[in-house]
């Protein structure tokens, strides 16, 4: 096997992003909150604190285990799963802590165990982050992800000021002795921090974001060569402002200015977004990023939204734009190379019986002018809902646009992605027939229509139209004795992409009935049973069809008050050119509530 040995002795300036400066920052802010929290609690009355409980625990606590086993040779779910979660909240004198633990081992050989272990301490407007909390400081800078290390944040009346350091995402390594490692890619740990202040109250709020973060390249002993790793660094500067202008109106704006190295050890040379054909990198930028290299790209986000707000009606004016491969070592995904101009009204009337959403206006890719491809949308959505009475139930939704754009891994494709959903039209109804409290019937429809395609810029080989429609007709019935049973119609007609068979797409139509029952056994309903399957004549479009089956049981017992053990079985046969497909799966729960 062709594997790179990736052994590195750095110096801890040369992997760590976080400077001697920042750290001493953050300990000097993290003793300055501690110090600020204890002289609040001493200046409290006394006497309140003997209305407050010393101590109090809550939460919860589960153990959980899964088997999965399939027909193909390929797992797209681990065979073996187990773990235990514990999140309790201890409360004392006023004082909040939640706690987090989770451990899993799944006993694959292309992930590995993980402990997260996080605690969140709060008191009045101070809070402390230790150990794996989700911080999210910036919508384009740092959010979302699961940090591991020591911040704060405090909010006294107006001021805001918040911080966080540690380790932002972590490594993924992959056994490339397993022969299914392809399934997953090896990944870097992520090390860095963010810094969050500004003027925060309920009517108005200026914040700036500052994150600095690098990929670790000593997380790694070695990976795969056709991964193409590289160890990434990112400066990042997000703003949120909101204000009110006036009674009925107000002004949100979220933005971001992402400084990104797609390589550390890149030529030394500043570029804008494409090597070849960008500009170089403005003056101004090097003072944020000092080592800007050729891999180096200087991209900006944002999204703008004017608010007018009334009784019955609502109107959003938004502008939003995010440019060509922006991205932040700081959060998980955003689409990129997109403008977006709309406006968006909303009503509410007869009580709020009838409500709508509603967007009109355009969407485009390919700000940069450097693609092959080009979309341009035109913007109309609409969700609507309306419910009369006690008996019926209407909601319907429609929109035509909404672009999805990506690069491609170069180890799948050298191209751009671009998944363009022309429309998608949703309609679900139900009506009660009765409904007395001890026993309801009724019956409903849903559809589900939508048209999409998928076009690739250097690989029009890969191009395809994506068709889907899904439909059912229902009638469910709850009678004495809690005894609940549901039975229907289904429809279905879609073009699917089968893991076991890689190398071709099917229109895949299938029609037939489905049904579920469940009912409470022994005193008090402490044990639930539930059953549920699904007959279809299933296959290829204009082929013949075949019996395609799938059942699913579930089963819940309250062992005590406070301790449930759920166990759920699901499993789906059917076959494609005469090649049977065959999963189940099998997950097991232990949930305790304190």
């Amino acid at each position: 096997m062709n594997i790179i040995k990736f052994r590195m002795d750095h110096l801890y300036k040369n992997h760590c992003p976080i400077t001697k400066n920042a750290i001493w920052v953050t300990v000097f802010f993290t003793f300055l909150l501690f110090s600020v929290s204890i002289v609040s609690v001493s200046a409290q009355d006394i006497s309140k604190f003997k209305t407050e409980k010393k101590f109090e625990l809550r939460g919860a606590a589960s153990l959980f285990g899964s088997y999965y086993s399939t027909s193909d040779s390929i797992n797209i779910m681990a065979p073996y799963a187990y773990g235990v979660s514990i999140s309790p909240v201890i409360k004392s004198f006023g004082f909040s802590m939640p706690f987090n633990f989770t451990y899993a081992n799944n006993k694959s050989n292309i992930t590995y165990p993980f402990i997260r272990l996080g605690a969140a301490p709060s008191y009045k407007w101070l809070k402390v982050f230790l150990g794996n909390n989700t911080v999210s400081f910036s919508r384009f800078v740092f959010s979302g992800l699961n940090t591991n290390g020591i911040g704060a944040e405090i909010n006294p009346k107006w001021f805001y000021l918040g911080f966080i350091t540690g380790t932002v995402t972590r490594k993924i390594f992959i056994d490339s002795t397993s022969t299914s490692y392809n399934r997953a890619a090896p990944r870097f740990s992520t090390k860095g921090y963010a810094i969050k202040t500004g003027i925060k109250t309920k009517s108005t709020r200026l914040l700036f974001t500052y994150f600095s973060g690098k990929d670790d390249e000593t997380s790694l002993d070695y990976y795969n060569p056709k991964y193409n790793l590289k160890p990434r660094s990112n400066k990042a500067i997000g703003s949120e402002i909101f204000f009110r202008l006036g009674k009925h109106i107000s002004v949100l704006s979220h933005g971001g200015m992402s400084i990104f190295t797609r390589n550390q050890y890149a030529a030394n040379l500043d570029t804008l977004i494409k090597a070849s054909k960008g500009d170089e990198l403005p003056e101004w930028a090097k003072t944020i990023e000092k080592n800007p290299n050729a891999s180096t790209q200087l991209t900006f986000a944002f999204d703008n939204a004017l608010m007018f707000h009334f009784s019955a009606v609502d109107l959003v004016l938004r502008y939003k734009q995010i440019q060509p491969e922006y991205k932040s070592l700081g959060f998980r995904f955003e689409n990129s190379d997109l403008r977006q101009i709309s406006i968006e009204p909303s009503f509410r009337f007869w009580d709020n019986k009838l409500t709508g959403n509603f967007s009109i206006g355009f969407q485009k890719n390919n700000l940069s002018n450097k693609q092959a491809l080009q979309n341009n949308n035109q913007i109309y959505s609409a969700n609507i809902s309306f419910n009369p009475n006690a008996k019926l139930l209407i909601n319907f939704s429609f929109s035509n646009f909404g672009l999805i754009v990506k690069s491609s891994p170069t180890f799948i494709e050298d191209s751009i992605s671009i998944k363009n959903v022309n429309n998608n039209i949703n309609v679900n109804t139900q009506y009660f027939l009765h409904n007395d409290g001890s026993r309801s019937a009724s019956v409903g429809i849903n559809i589900n229509s939508q048209k999409t395609t998928e076009t690739y810029e250097n690989n029009p080989f890969n191009n395809s139209d994506f068709n889907s429609f899904y439909s059912n007709i229902f009638y469910n019935s709850t009678i004495s004795k809690g005894l609940a049973y549901s039975i229907g119609l289904n429809y279905n007609k879609s073009k699917t992409h089968f893991v076991q068979l890689p190398d071709k797409l099917y229109d895949i139509q299938s029609y037939g009935v489905f049904s579920n029952v469940s009912k409470p056994f022994l005193k008090e309903e402490k044990l639930i049973l539930g059953l549920g399957g699904f007959i279809n004549l299933s296959g290829v479009v204009n082929t013949g069809k075949k019996i395609a089956h799938g059942m699913n049981v579930n089963a819940t017992h309250k062992l005590t008050e406070k301790l449930n053990l759920n166990l759920s079985y699901n499993y789906t046969q059917s076959n494609v050119e005469n090649r049977s497909l065959f999963q189940q799966y099998f997950i097991t729960n232990l949930a305790l509530t304190f």
